[in-house]
């Protein structure tokens, strides 16, 4: 699955079952990744940068009854996510 996103554009990640922006105020400018494993939900979390046509994950999560874990996921994904755009040499570059 993460192959396949990266090899493919960024604008094209929205029409896969794979790839959806989060909601509301707290989640803004945050996506997920979903997928299945052994019966459990993931969710990685991202954003779109530091750098130019980047994609960074910032948190990890899975969906439990309809709900993240953590809880706050979406908050702590916004720390996280300001911590790498103030700080891009934090940052990893993954080869999937």
């Amino acid at each position: 699955m993460l192959d396949y996103l990266v090899q493919s554009p960024k604008e094209q990640w929205a029409q896969t079952n794979y790839f959806y922006p989060l909601h509301g105020k707290e989640c803004k400018q945050l996506f997920e990744v979903r997928f299945k494993w052994k019966n459990v939900q993931y969710r990685p979390i991202g954003f779109f940068g530091p750098d130019k046509g980047s994609f960074t994950f910032v948190l990890y999560a899975k969906e439990i009854g309809g709900k993240f874990e953590p809880k706050n996921a979406c908050e702590a994904a916004q720390r996280n996510r300001a911590s790498a755009v103030a700080n891009p040499g934090l940052c990893y570059e993954c080869d999937f």
